[in-house]
């Protein structure tokens, strides 16, 4: 988890840059090098990766990786 303090609410358009500079680290700067970097462990060495290329990988504020969460709190199921 990341956790970012600001002295107010972001703009959006900060928070696009503040999206995109995390992108850039976890894929060549803070990320890369602790990928590079094995945990030793009782079964060999562990090879930590952040980041994919892929489309499953994303960053969101925590309030909109709540937003799903709470909204599924209000569903109702109903029968015949």
């Amino acid at each position: 988890m990341l956790e970012v303090k600001s002295n107010g609410e972001l703009s959006p358009a900060e928070l696009d840059a503040l999206t995109e500079e995390w992108c850039g680290q976890e894929s060549d700067g803070w990320g890369e090098g602790f990928e590079q970097r094995p945990i030793k462990t009782e079964d060999g060495e562990l090879y930590v990766r952040f980041w994919n290329s892929g489309k499953d990988f994303f960053i969101k504020p925590e309030q909109e990786l709540k937003k799903p969460l709470m909204q599924g709190f209000g569903m109702q199921m109903g029968g015949m």
